[in-house]
């Protein structure tokens, strides 16, 4: 019997670890908000926040996240669009984080472009710059005096470097989806 009891406390245990109840309450409301924006299921908003949000959320204490949809008080036709879009922009102490969401709901995808933004002191910048200059997976599109850009082979992937003034910034810019279940 204690086996028994053991066995069902313990599964309980290790699917309440990686479920929205365990979640922070203001990363839930994120989770709330892809819901409600993107018309989808709490499994489906939960599991996108767990794979495309958290982890811009980790290692930082500081973070917010301000939004835009598709929702128009003028614009009934908009409101009930079955097509739903998401913007949203999440600051933390080193990044920024541009989302734009598209719910494609008759082939039950989104489509997720994402741009990160770090701002770095020169030297960290021109440090990346050299290494992707000689990573065989990216491809330098462009090079000017204060700026380049990286494509990833196979990818829909860039990385945008910025220098001038002893200052720069990285930017990752990706597109992918995320198919609904």
């Amino acid at each position: 019997m204690k086996k028994l009891l053991f066995v069902v406390l313990f599964v309980s245990y290790m699917f309440g670890l990686d479920s929205y109840s365990t979640l922070p309450s203001d990363e839930k409301a994120v989770v709330n908000k892809l819901e409600t924006i993107l018309g989808i299921n709490q499994s489906n908003a939960y599991r996108l926040f767990k794979v495309h949000f958290k982890v811009y959320l980790e290692d930082t204490e500081n973070w917010t996240i301000h939004w835009i949809d598709n929702t128009d008080p003028a614009n009934d036709a908009l409101n009930e669009s079955s097509k739903k879009t998401a913007f949203m922009t999440i600051l933390t102490d080193d990044r920024i984080i541009n989302m734009s969401i598209v719910k494609y709901p008759n082939i039950k995808v989104l489509f997720i472009y994402n741009i990160e933004t770090l701002p770095r002191p020169s030297a960290k910048v021109l440090a990346k710059f050299e290494k992707l200059k000689n990573d065989s997976k990216f491809v330098k599109k462009k090079e000017t005096k204060t700026y380049a850009y990286f494509k990833e082979s196979g990818y829909m992937s860039y990385v945008n470097i910025l220098v001038k003034d002893g200052a720069g910034a990285i930017q990752y810019v990706d597109a992918y989806t995320f198919k609904l279940k």
